[in-house]
This record gives structure tokens, C-alpha cells and sequence, in this order.
């Protein structure tokens, strides 16, 4: 157990999972790479802890609703997409590109929830004991801020 002043951390061994092809750490912190066909994609280890959630009064571009901010504890850890879906990873898992704006390397776009939650399950019956989902809105913003 490690122990700061801002919080204690709990070290186990990590066993290596069934759908992953390369781990590393990086200035970023932990990093995982799973692969579907020839398309690998990279996810990012989101550590519990606590954060302030929401936007303060004076940040730019602030909405009314995105306030108050308040204090947010995610008491488990969490692997996040390092970037959104690609076409590629899209394609390599659905069989098609929906996109409007075409290029392998850029953001899936032009789906639905319900298309994403299918995209969701394909998915995790290539990359077996995987589970992927989308964030909740906490997980999203304690990855981003």
C-alpha cells in the first residue's frame, strides 16, 4: 500500500488478459492495446479517486448547466479509448463505414446510439472477456480533466 498525502494506492500483479496484444506505461501513465483483425486500438487505465466534476464559474466557454461543480469519488479504475473509434476499427469490427467524412485513422461519425451499443457487442465477441461500454458521464470527465 502506498500512502501520500493526497491518497493511498493498492499495488497488485496485473494478469494479462485474453484480448490484449502489447501493455505498456508511458508519461501518460498505463496504456493496453487490443487489436480486431489487422486494426489495433489503444485504451487508457482511468485510476480511482476522486475529482471535481462539472465547470467552475469563470472557465471559458462555460454552459449554465455544467455547474456546480461538485466533489465526484470513482472508487474503481477504468480502461478508456485513447482516442474515439476509428473508421478502421469500425469497419474491421461492423463490416461497413457510415462516415460522411471517409479516412481509416479519423472518427467513426453517422451513428446511433443503438449502432454503437451493437458496435459494443461485435466488439467483445472478438475481443472475448473485454466488456466494452460507454462511459458514464463521470468516467468521461475524470478521464478529460
Amino acid at each position: 500500500m502506498l500512502r501520500t498525502d493526497r491518497g493511498q494506492l493498492a499495488l497488485r500483479a496485473w494478469l494479462r488478459q485474453p484480448w490484449l496484444s502489447a501493455a505498456g506505461r508511458d508519461r501518460y501513465g498505463l496504456w493496453a492495446q487490443a487489436q480486431v483483425k489487422d486494426v489495433p486500438f489503444r485504451l487508457r487505465w482511468i485510476p480511482p479517486g476522486c475529482f471535481l466534476m462539472g465547470s467552475s464559474q469563470t472557465e471559458a466557454g462555460r454552459f449554465e448547466e455544467e455547474g456546480p461543480q461538485h466533489p465526484v469519488e470513482l472508487t474503481r479504475g477504468y480502461w478508456l479509448g485513447e482516442t474515439p473509434v476509428t473508421q478502421a476499427l469500425w469497419t474491421a469490427v461492423m463490416g461497413y463505414n457510415p462516415s460522411r467524412f471517409p479516412g481509416e485513422d479519423r472518427p467513426v461519425e453517422q451513428v446511433s446510439w443503438d449502432e454503437c451499443q451493437l458496435f459494443l457487442r461485435r466488439l467483445n465477441r472478438n475481443l472475448p472477456g473485454f466488456s466494452p461500454r460507454l462511459p458514464t458521464e463521470a468516467e468521461w470527465e475524470r478521464a478529460c480533466r
